[in-house]
C-alpha cells in the first residue's frame, strides 16, 4: 500500500486461523442440498463470500480478501492493496475514481492478488483438499 492509503489491518485482531489452505484465497466446498447461490459477479468479493466454482461445488472466500468498488483488491490481513493493469474494467474504475491520477503511483500492479493466488504465504504448504 502506497503512502497516503489508510492501513486496512487496524481496524480489528487479525486472526490467520481462519485464512484457508492451500495456494488460493478461497477453499471449496461441496454445495449443501437445496442450496442456492447468488453469482452476482459485480457483487463478488464485497458482500457476496461464496460463489459458484464447479457443478456441486462453491468457493468461499478468504475473510481478508475483498475487491473494492474502484478497482483494486486488497489482502485485509497483508494490508497490501493491488490493481491488475492488464484488466481493462479494473483500470476503467481505478480511472473514474481517481481521476487522471496514474494509478501506478497509486498502488501496486499485481496480477497474482487479483486472481486469488494467496500472497500472505499463510497455510500455504497445507492441503487445500
Amino acid at each position: 500500500m502506497r503512502a497516503g492509503r489508510r492501513s486496512m489491518t487496524t481496524d480489528r485482531k487479525l486472526d490467520k486461523s481462519v485464512i484457508p489452505p492451500g495456494g488460493y484465497c478461497y477453499r471449496v466446498e461441496a454445495l449443501l442440498a437445496n442450496e442456492h447461490l447468488d453469482n452476482d459477479i459485480r457483487r463478488y468479493g464485497r458482500d457476496l463470500r461464496i460463489f459458484s466454482y464447479r457443478p456441486g461445488s462453491k468457493s468461499i472466500l478468504c475473510p481478508y480478501w475483498w475487491k473494492t468498488a474502484y478497482g483494486t483488491t486488497v489482502c485485509r490481513y497483508l494490508g497490501k492493496e493491488t490493481f491488475d493493469a492488464s484488466e481493462d474494467l479494473d483500470m476503467e474504475l481505478v480511472h473514474r475514481f481517481f481521476g487522471n491520477t496514474d494509478p501506478f503511483n497509486l498502488f501496486v500492479q499485481d496480477w497474482a492478488l487479483p486472481d486469488e493466488i494467496k500472497i500472505c504465504g499463510i497455510h500455504e504448504e497445507e492441503p487445500d483438499d
